[in-house]
């Protein structure tokens, strides 16, 4: 599972080229989260401020089920609704999918 997990990391980060690209230098570059607990469900004990301001790029895991409620989240933490997002479903499998967008109008997707 571990080895499934970084080969979809890898693949996603090649997706999220643009907003990497876009990224301050600054702060690291990225901040790695899975946003699902045992139960699917969003784990409640999430620092949202801390992870709004940890890096300039989120790698969200497990995220698209909760996107609309984290994307809240993190613009109430502080995040500019005009970031970059690139949403990459079923990485690694036959059937990945890449959507960009921002994440103020993450807020509106329903099915990614």
């Amino acid at each position: 599972m571990l080895r499934r997990m970084l080969a979809s990391l890898v693949l996603a980060l090649g997706a999220l080229a643009p907003s990497l690209a876009s990224a301050e230098s600054a702060k690291p570059i990225l901040a790695v989260m899975k946003f699902q607990d045992e139960t699917g469900a969003m784990p409640q004990s999430v620092d949202w401020e801390a992870i709004a301001n940890a890096a300039p790029v989120i790698v969200m895991f497990m995220a698209v089920k909760h996107l609309p409620a984290i994307a809240e989240k993190l613009l109430a933490a502080g995040r500019d609704p005009a970031d970059p997002l690139s949403i990459v479903s079923h990485a690694a499998l036959t059937g990945q999918a890449v959507i960009e967008t921002t994440l103020g109008l993450a807020r509106d997707l329903t099915d990614a």
